[in-house]
């Protein structure tokens, strides 16, 4: 369980936004067929943001320098009837970083909003390390950003995963799957690159098949 903590601590202690993070690097990135998981790091961060307790972890509060935040977006790009294939497909955030206590002391808080800018998730908002959060993967084009917030850091960096996990496929009876679909299927299955032209002829007719979702 954390230990609630306020702003007036820290600046007591004398780390309250000291000094400016670099921001993610990469500072955005696009997730698809050909690439399913990107990796990013962002700090060393020397403050600490502790606002976003006092509305239950909820969402954050971000004002640089003094409440330091990093924001790191990944556009994920897949059809729009990806679930007719893939009907438990998954984006997971995965975020981790080195504690020289220890003991906990050193901690990040995460969030993830969508491209209006809503929270829709984040990382528990807890002493956890690493933090982690999972999202149904949208059909078609959709943004989410990653927010990372420095509960208390003392120069330490973090880094971000984010892979798209796309679960087993749906079942589909023998003789009703259309040949451009069992190719994608197949395509996918064996870890090569997307032929664009079989993905319009899937996009184009859809998957004329009847599906029984594996459990």
């Amino acid at each position: 369980m954390r230990t609630l903590m306020t702003a007036a601590t820290f600046a007591a202690c004398g780390v309250f936004g000291l000094n400016a993070a670099t921001a993610a690097e990469p500072a955005e990135a696009t997730l698809n067929f050909d690439q399913l998981e990107v990796q990013y790091t962002a700090g060393p961060f020397v403050n600490a943001n502790v606002v976003h307790q006092q509305n239950n972890g909820e969402e954050p509060t971000c004002l640089s320098p003094v409440l330091e935040c990093d924001e790191f977006t990944v556009t994920l790009d897949f059809p729009e009837n990806l679930r007719e294939l893939y009907p438990t497909a998954l984006v997971r955030f995965v975020w981790s970083w080195e504690d020289p206590s220890g003991a906990g002391v050193i901690d990040f808080d995460y969030f993830i909003a969508d491209a209006d800018g809503n929270i829709v998730n984040n990382g528990g908002a807890s002493s956890a390390n690493p933090e982690s959060a999972s999202l149904l993967l949208p059909e078609g084009k959709t943004t989410f950003t990653a927010i990372g917030v420095p509960f208390l850091a003392l120069g330490q960096s973090f880094t971000g995963t984010v892979t798209v996990d796309l679960g087993l496929p749906a079942e589909v009876e023998e003789g009703e799957e259309t040949a451009e679909s069992r190719a994608l299927r197949s395509t996918l299955a064996g870890g090569g690159a997307l032929n664009p032209w079989l993905l319009i002829a899937l996009l184009g007719q859809g998957v004329r098949a009847r599906r029984r979702i594996r459990t």
